[in-house]
């Protein structure tokens, strides 16, 4: 639970790398955050999205980019005011995770030159 917004609100919104060696788990991601930024949050939850087809990290980071940019997680600052340029052509449609995220998003709407 976030302190100020409560229970059952997106807080963030995250990628893991794709590690050969294993040095970067998703396991060892979450437990960064909850010994960091989430240690005062309680009855915390996570979802993982996976992507219908595979996507190279510039693809991962525009879509988190529109993710972000769209639903303002409270502990996210990097694109939370307009996704990135290279995101403009991008729609992404969430089937069945559709606790906090909207059915559908779009880099057309999201991108920065809408918002100047």
């Amino acid at each position: 639970m976030h302190p100020v917004y409560g229970p059952d609100v997106l807080l963030y919104i995250g990628e893991t790398k794709k590690n050969e060696t294993g040095a970067r788990t998703i396991e060892r991601r979450l437990k960064e955050h909850l010994a960091g930024r989430f240690w005062s949050h309680t009855e915390l939850s996570f979802s993982i999205g996976v992507p219908e087809k595979e996507l190279n990290h510039e693809e991962v980071k525009a879509v988190e980019s529109i993710l972000i940019a769209a639903h303002k997680p409270a502990l996210n600052r990097a694109s939370i005011d307009a996704a990135n340029p290279g995101a403009r052509e991008l729609l992404i449609q969430n089937y069945g995770f559709s606790r906090s995220l909207f059915p559908e998003c779009s880099g057309s709407y999201w991108c920065e030159e809408l918002f100047e």
